[in-house]
């Protein structure tokens, strides 16, 4: 009888280790091709726009809930459809560089989505220079 009991024990826990490792890779993954934008030399007063490429890696859809960027200074546009499994998509942004980044300056974007990961953090960097002209 005990042996019986110890062979359903055995069945069960290999099923359950073989359930979990087959469902292990069925979600969205949002991967990006570079996770840090650089503007380079940007004159303060001007708007600049930039793309941020994506791949969904994942078995699932990818559906971007929403991205937010650390001030006001920074607009920006998502995919509102979900992106199927290797499918690439684009994030467009612009960047309202006031006249306080002068000097090296960084913005931050979260992007929050149907991935493990609660949040995926982008960041913006460049150099607000003083334009020869002003």
């Amino acid at each position: 009888m005990m042996k019986n009991c110890y062979k359903t024990i055995y069945f069960f826990f290999t099923l359950l280790i073989v359930s979990s490792a087959c469902n292990r890779n069925k979600s969205a993954q949002l991967i990006f091709n570079n996770k840090t934008v650089d503007l380079g030399n940007v004159i303060p007063g001007n708007v600049y726009e930039y793309y941020i490429m994506f791949q969904n890696k994942g078995d699932q859809s990818l559906i971007i809930k929403k991205v937010v960027g650390s001030c006001n200074c920074l607009n920006l546009h998502w995919p509102s459809k979900p992106i199927l499994g290797n499918q690439f998509d684009t994030i467009f942004g612009s960047i309202s560089i006031s006249q306080r980044d002068t000097g090296l300056f960084r913005k931050e974007i979260m992007v929050y989505a149907n991935t493990d990961s609660l949040f995926h953090k982008i960041d913006i960097i460049g150099t607000g220079i003083i334009s020869p002209n002003r």
